[in-house]
């Protein structure tokens, strides 16, 4: 899922930022993005469904400057895992926009030329079966919606994070 949030006009703004020092400029928008991807982060998380709390703790930001430029671009949503013992909340998107019908078959064994279907079946509720019809999953969207919700309050949440910003470093 992406979606972007655009700040165009702002005037008075880019010009107190472009009468600071770049390194300073740069600063003041990463706190500028940081206030908003809080923002959405928290109503994120807080429509997340919670069954162990790992989806929860995998929402995040992340923000990067732009190329040759004084921008600065940002990501919230779900986090992939930085190495193999962190749990992955991968699931995330089949909550987010569900799953069709499909067959579970029995796991394969061997490898390569001897790879072969596994002659043993699965058992469930006292039944014997050779494969499972999984029903799918119907879509249950959170970030979309939380997304679309608070992106005004996010844009809102910029402009005092940087005039606060901008203030204290003008009495310097």
């Amino acid at each position: 899922m992406t979606g972007s949030i655009r700040l165009e006009g702002l005037k008075e703004l880019n010009n107190a930022l472009k009468k600071l020092e770049a390194k300073v400029a740069r600063k003041f928008a990463r706190e500028g993005l940081k206030a908003a991807a809080l923002v959405l982060r928290k109503e994120m998380r807080r429509r997340a469904p919670k069954k162990t709390g790992n989806l929860r703790k995998k929402i995040r930001f992340r923000l990067r400057q732009i190329r040759g430029g004084l921008g600065v671009t940002g990501r919230v949503g779900v986090a992939s895992p930085k190495n193999k013992k962190d749990k992955s909340a991968f699931y995330a998107r089949f909550i987010e926009y569900g799953t069709s019908p499909h067959q579970i078959p029995n796991k394969t064994v061997g490898r390569g030329r001897n790879k072969r279907k596994n002659k043993k079946k699965s058992k469930f509720g006292g039944h014997v079966y050779s494969r499972v019809n999984h029903p799918g999953q119907p879509a249950r969207p959170f970030l979309r919606p939380a997304f679309e919700s608070k992106k005004q309050e996010a844009v809102k949440a910029i402009g005092p994070k940087m005039w606060s910003l901008i203030k204290r470093e003008a009495k310097r």
